[in-house]
């Protein structure tokens, strides 16, 4: 009896691992709020990306695309690149294609070059419902905010991002950020660790009362 058992086990694992080997298609999801140019997938061991498997076509913000994952069917780890309308990249490290079918690329998943930018460049992502007119930003330990880093020209649409970059404050990662609206409200996150954070989102419940 054990070893009915065990040989019916045996032929399980060999039918899920065959299951999984026999994958041909990847779904990738786009949700990173920006359309995507370019799509590299190569196995977790190479160091090169390979060739663009979009070609000519454009991979819209929200859209659904199935790639087909010709030369990796023995290859379960891949690492997954995609590339916006603004160069930026965005990758998955070590994806397990033989476990999940389905990739979804969103702002976690930016590519920061500590080499080529401060360490703490973050996005603004605008998701409080109103247009923004001034971003201010100190470091902790100031009880002044630094001048506007919008300027007199831009503005920060409701559910649109804007890119912060800094220089000057060495490694300090503990900074307040405050956006003013168009009414003149403000939101105001305290103690953001930009070291760490890439893309900091502004809500409703972030209003100062």
């Amino acid at each position: 009896m054990i070893k009915k058992q065990l040989g019916l086990a045996l032929l399980l694992l060999i039918a899920v691992t065959s299951l999984a080997a026999a994958a041909e298609s990847l779904t990738v999801i786009n949700k990173t709020g920006y359309d995507i140019y370019y799509l590299n997938i190569s196995p977790g061991t190479s160091d090169d990306w390979g060739e663009d498997l979009l070609g000519d076509e454009v991979l819209l913000d929200g859209e659904i695309i199935k790639i087909p994952l010709n030369g990796f069917s023995d290859v379960c780890e891949l690492d997954i690149q995609a590339i916006d309308e603004d160069d930026d990249s965005y990758i998955k490290w070590n994806f397990n294609s033989c476990e999940k079918g389905k990739v979804v690329l969103t702002m976690d998943d930016l590519y920061i070059d500590e080499g080529d930018s401060s360490v703490q460049d973050f996005t603004i992502l605008n998701d409080t419902g109103f247009d923004i007119y001034y971003i201010y930003i100190s470091p902790d330990y100031s009880d002044d905010w630094e001048e506007d880093v919008l300027g007199d020209d831009e503005i920060l649409m409701a559910g649109e991002s804007y890119d912060v970059t800094f220089s000057g404050y060495g490694d300090h990662c503990s900074f307040d950020v405050r956006l003013e609206d168009e009414d003149g409200d403000s939101y105001t996150k305290w103690g953001v660790d930009l070291c760490s954070t890439y893309t900091l989102t502004i809500s409703l419940d972030d209003i100062d009362y």
